[in-house]
């Protein structure tokens, strides 16, 4: 029987299996043959799972044919022979010590994790994070201080080896920037800096083994940070702006577990909804990519300028105050092609994290030199940080509080004024958070 016909008769008898009639007979050593044949397949692999659940339903009809199958499952080393048993933890494992996480950059990308970096077309979002992996895979800090500016602090990374996965700038141009970044770092040929552009076969997330098939890339050459530009070419036929979306980052989760790497993904913006919305709103897309995410980070640039703004809309962690980036190039004699190309570290006004609405309600409060009502207080320090929202001053001025750094009374009819401490008022110390909380009632009490 040729090949053809064998794949024929297969699909055969799972139309019949689907459409729960009368099959053939499961025991023709016909079927058992095809099995094997076929299992190596793309989405064998679902196909074997449905006949197993079928034939159980048969009450062991086939018995021949699910050996069959089961034989093809362990050739093709899958889990789905038996159904699994999850791993079950109680309060024994969470209370174990366990090693501090690592981040392949620090305070930004945690290995495993899964994050997003996004903006507006020509923001240099790709370009910031090319230049992030060369540092990272030459083992070099990123983000050195322009020169002049050595109040800054380079970003510490950790060495591994990255793999650059593209999908949206073609060959030529990924070739020429990392030439250009490479040769910028002083890079040796042997860095642990991988990258593939516009790779066959496609990376389609929308497919059940595309997670499986994207983490043996992965593990073909060891790395702990990828970068895919973009998540919006390798999502398949689903609509970004759906509840579908869940599942495509469901799947770059499980490739990040799997592989214990850093998964970074590269996004598009999208213009805000207007007055009074959310920051994070502005990435592109169902809310559930952002809600998938361990770190949301946005990349801004003025139109025709050197450097840009890095900040970020989600995080899972410790805040990520804002920082700058600054793009230093020059090109080939006579060409329009990069020769060198890196990114230094840039001041930038921070006026948007929690330090810097702490840091106004502190200065609104000396500068009045009396007590405030608390809606006062709120809208002053709204005056002077545009675009942070009121409800969010409200309970920074609630924290100041409760560590002790601004000192509330009860004035007329209720209100709330708020003031400096004076020298002799404690302020509490939260870094023991346990102890913090066993106290806070007393400590807000006495305040």
């Amino acid at each position: 029987m040729t090949q053809e016909r064998l794949h024929q008769d297969f699909y055969s008898f799972l139309l019949f299996m689907q459409q729960d009639i009368d099959a053939p007979d499961f025991t023709h050593p016909v079927l058992c043959q095809i099995a094997p044949q076929v299992a190596c397949e793309k989405g064998a692999a679902r196909r074997i799972r449905a006949c197993q659940r079928e034939l159980a339903k048969r009450n062991g009809d086939g018995a021949a044919l699910w050996q069959s199958l089961e034989q093809a499952a362990i050739e093709m080393d899958s889990p789905i022979v038996a159904r699994p048993i999850w791993e079950f933890f109680t309060l024994k494992d969470a209370y174990q010590e366990r090693p501090p996480i690592v981040y392949a950059v620090d305070g930004l990308f945690a290995l495993p994790s899964l994050s997003v970096v996004y903006g507006a077309p020509g923001s240099f979002k790709s370009f910031i994070i090319a230049d992030m992996c060369a540092c990272v895979a030459g083992g070099l800090g990123w983000l050195e201080p322009f020169p002049g500016k050595e109040d800054l602090a380079p970003v510490n990374t950790k060495q591994v080896t990255t793999l650059w996965i593209d999908f949206d700038n073609g060959k030529r141009r990924t070739h020429d920037r990392m030439e250009a970044l490479g040769r910028a770092h002083s890079l040796p040929i042997e860095t642990p800096f991988f990258y593939v552009s516009m790779p066959s076969p496609w990376l389609d997330m929308s497919d059940a083994d595309a997670s499986a098939f994207l983490a043996e890339q992965i593990q073909e050459v060891k790395a702990q940070l990828v970068v895919i530009d973009n998540l919006g070419t390798v999502k398949g036929a689903v609509d970004e702006n759906s509840g579908e979306m869940v599942q495509i980052l469901s799947a770059f989760r499980r490739v990040a577990e799997d592989t214990g790497a850093a998964v970074v993904l590269i996004h598009h913006q999208r213009k805000t909804t207007g007055y009074g919305s959310r920051i994070g709103e502005s990435l592109r897309g169902h809310s559930s990519i952002e809600a998938a995410l361990d770190l949301a980070l946005l990349v801004e640039r003025e139109e025709h300028a050197d450097s840009a703004t890095l900040k970020s809309t989600k995080v899972r962690g410790a805040d990520v105050l804002p920082f700058g980036a600054y793009l230093v190039y020059e090109h080939k004699p006579g060409t329009d092609e990069l020769a060198h190309a890196r990114f230094f570290g840039w001041p930038v006004e921070d006026v948007s994290s929690n330090a810097a609405i702490d840091r106004a309600i502190l200065e609104t409060l000396a500068n009045e030199g009396d007590k405030m009502h608390k809606g006062d207080l709120a809208d002053t320090v709204k005056d002077a940080l545009d675009g942070v929202g009121i409800n969010r001053i409200r309970d920074r001025i609630d924290h100041l509080h409760s560590e002790g750094k601004i000192v509330m009374e009860k004035g007329e009819r209720r209100a709330k004024l708020y003031s400096l401490p004076s020298t002799t008022a404690p302020v509490f110390d939260t870094s023991n958070i346990s102890e913090f909380i066993k106290n806070a009632p007393k400590q807000v009490a006495m305040a």
